[in-house]
């Protein structure tokens, strides 16, 4: 990876090139054309597309006067932000604790396995449906109860974590992702400077803190009456949990799963480059790698199946009038032309600087 860790952006780049690139970047400070830079590169002994890096690099967000929007802002809506980054700069004590915490997960998941036998397994409260599907006011309080606890943890491990190796996380944002779909982010600037084991360990906190949350829920059953709010409020907590833990490891989605994939397969943003690659076999007819394929496919199918449940369920919640229709597509239309200001505003500046430079 290079970049630059104060604005947290970086481009994925060959380690072996690494050195080469990074004399090229720094070339791109304004003081020179990009003919200049790449005779400067072929005088070194490199011969080197100074074009296609300048354009990488704006991508990225690299070169001033470049409008930048990264992937996920650029299709979502921010909904909520919060500020969380003086807390984490000031958090020691959680490197000194953190050897501790890291044997909860175990001890829970352990803890929970024990009560399921002492208890015949009967998990019928762990059947998923019911969590959707709310009954009166103490069953809505124990769902959204349920819901913002396991937030908490789940966001919360990973943070935890990123402490533990000097990261201090700054913001927490919700997202309306593709307009209607809530998605959950922690930004922790400096992630992709660590190496990838520190970071497989960030990423995978996250659903292991909502398996621990589900675990301790179940072993909390074992001492409440099947009766009352209690056992309805923890019951709801281990479905909720569960799910969560389970669902953050899918790597379709822009989830838990899909950068410890990212990771270990050593890629950066891979469901763009399925998706390049699949634009790139309808434009010039070039076939991609079958994995690509199918992995851009599936990818694009499940965005499109969560993107429909959630909008009929902003349709059910207007009782699928005319104003619920008129939402959607006041939403719908409203990203479309995002995207298409962002683009234009983008594709403007670089050729710009491009026309300027040549």
């Amino acid at each position: 990876m290079l970049g630059i860790r104060e604005l947290d952006r970086y481009i994925q780049v060959p380690s072996r090139k690494a050195e080469v690139l990074t004399r090229a970047l720094s070339l791109m400070n304004g003081q020179h054309t990009l003919e200049q830079i790449s005779a400067a590169m072929l005088s070194a002994g490199f011969a080197l597309d100074v074009e296609s890096l300048y354009r990488k690099a704006a991508g990225a967000g690299l070169i001033a006067g470049i409008p930048f929007v990264g992937d996920m802002t650029r299709l979502s809506f921010r909904l909520l932000e919060l500020n969380i980054g003086p807390f984490f700069r000031k958090a020691n004590w959680i490197r000194k604790i953190y050897p501790v915490l890291s044997w909860l997960p175990l001890l829970a998941v352990a803890g929970a396995i024990v009560t399921l036998f002492y208890s015949g397994i009967n998990a019928q409260h762990l059947g998923l449906p019911t969590i959707w599907r709310p009954v009166g006011a103490m069953q809505w309080i124990a769902v959204l109860a349920g819901i913002l606890l396991s937030i908490l943890l789940h966001e919360g491990a990973h943070a935890v974590t990123a402490s533990r190796y000097g990261l201090a996380p700054s913001r927490f944002r919700l997202l309306g992702y593709l307009g209607f779909i809530p998605y959950l982010v922690l930004s922790i600037p400096g992630l992709y400077t660590v190496p990838p084991r520190m970071r497989l360990k960030i990423w995978g906190a996250g659903p292991l803190g909502s398996l621990m949350a589900a675990s301790m829920a179940q072993i909390g059953l074992t001492f409440v009456s099947p009766a009352g709010f209690v056992h309805l409020w923890l019951s709801t907590l281990a479905q909720i949990n569960l799910f969560v833990a389970v669902w953050n490891l899918c790597p379709l989605l822009p989830t838990d799963g899909y950068f410890i994939l990212c990771t270990l397969v050593r890629s950066h943003n891979l469901r763009f480059h399925a998706w390049g690659a699949m634009a790139d076999m309808l434009r010039m007819k070039r076939m991609p790698s079958v994995v690509l394929l199918i992995f851009g496919i599936s990818s694009i199918a499940l965005l499109a199946i969560l993107w429909q449940r959630n909008v009929s369920r902003i349709l059910y919640f207007f009782s699928h009038s005319v104003l619920g229709y008129v939402v959607i597509a006041a939403i719908t239309i409203l990203l479309i032309v995002r995207q298409v200001l962002l683009a234009t505003a983008r594709k403007s500046a670089i050729g710009a600087v491009l026309g300027s430079k040549s």
